[in-house]
C-alpha cells in the first residue's frame, strides 16, 4: 500500500495543548496571586502552587536523607500536577474527515504537605496528618477557584479557533499519595477532575500553534516556572 498522507505530522493534539495550557494558567494565577496578597500586606505564601504536568512523583523533591521536613517554608507550598487521563468522542457533534469533537478528562493532583505544629505557650499540637489535609484543601481551593474563572471558559484559549466547546470540574476526592510519610511530617492529596469539551484535527487541518506554549520554562525538577518580579510598596 501506497501512503498517501504527504505533510510531516508535526503538531501537538488538542489535548495536549489544554493540558500544558492548564498548567500554564495556574503558575502564571499563583504568582498574580501572590503580588497580590504582597500588596494587601498579606502573606504571599499562602496563594504559592507549585506546578508540574505529567509526573508521578511531583513531591520526590521532598525526601531528605534524615527525614526532617523541608527547610524553607516555600518548598512546603502545595504541590499540583497535571496529567491526561482519558477522551472520549461525541459521535454526533463529530466529522470523520477533518474534525473530532471530544469530552476529555484531566486531573490535578494537588499534595498538602504538613508538619506538626506546636501550639503557643506549648500547650498542645495540631497533627502533621491534618495540617497536611487542610494545606491540600487550600491549594485544592485556588485551583478549582482559578479554573472556573469566567476569563477562562475557553482555557485562555481564543474561541474563534474553535478547539475548547467548555470546561467544568466535575468531582474533587480526597486520596493518600503512595508515599511513606517521614518521621516529622505527612503529605496528603485532592483529586480534581477537569472536564473539557474539545475538537482534534485530522492531518488535513492546518494545525493550530500557540506561541506561549512553546515558551514554557522549567527548573531541574520538571516544576513549571514563570517570570515574575514581586514587588511590594515601602
Amino acid at each position: 500500500m501506497t501512503a498517501v498522507i504527504q505533510q510531516l505530522i508535526d503538531k501537538q493534539d488538542t489535548f495536549e495543548i489544554v493540558r500544558d495550557k492548564v498548567a500554564l494558567i495556574l503558575a502564571e494565577e499563583s504568582a498574580q496571586q501572590q503580588q497580590l496578597a504582597i500588596d494587601d500586606g498579606k502573606d504571599p505564601a499562602l496563594w504559592k502552587l507549585r506546578v508540574f504536568t505529567e509526573r508521578t512523583n511531583p513531591w520526590e523533591f521532598l525526601r531528605t536523607n534524615d527525614g526532617k521536613p523541608p527547610a524553607l517554608l516555600e518548598n512546603r507550598a502545595p504541590v499540583v500536577c497535571v496529567w491526561f487521563e482519558a477522551s472520549n468522542i461525541d459521535q454526533r457533534a463529530s466529522q470523520t474527515i477533518d474534525r473530532q469533537q471530544m469530552e476529555a478528562t484531566f486531573h490535578l493532583d494537588v499534595y498538602g504537605i504538613g508538619v506538626t505544629e506546636i501550639l503557643p505557650g506549648r500547650t498542645g499540637q495540631i497533627a502533621g496528618d491534618e495540617v497536611a489535609a487542610k494545606e491540600a484543601q487550600r491549594g485544592a481551593r485556588l485551583v478549582r477557584n482559578i479554573l472556573m474563572a469566567d476569563s477562562y471558559v475557553t482555557l485562555g484559549i481564543d474561541r474563534a479557533l474553535g478547539l475548547i466547546g467548555q470546561r467544568h470540574i466535575s468531582t474533587i476526592q480526597s486520596f493518600q499519595p503512595e508515599f511513606a510519610s517521614q518521621n516529622a511530617w505527612q503529605l496528603a492529596g485532592l483529586r480534581l477532575a477537569l472536564q473539557v469539551k474539545l475538537s482534534e484535527l485530522g492531518p488535513q487541518t492546518p494545525a493550530v500553534i500557540l506561541e506561549e506554549l512553546s515558551a514554557i520554562v522549567r527548573n531541574e525538577n520538571g516544576e513549571i516556572l514563570i517570570d515574575a518580579l514581586f514587588e511590594s510598596t515601602p
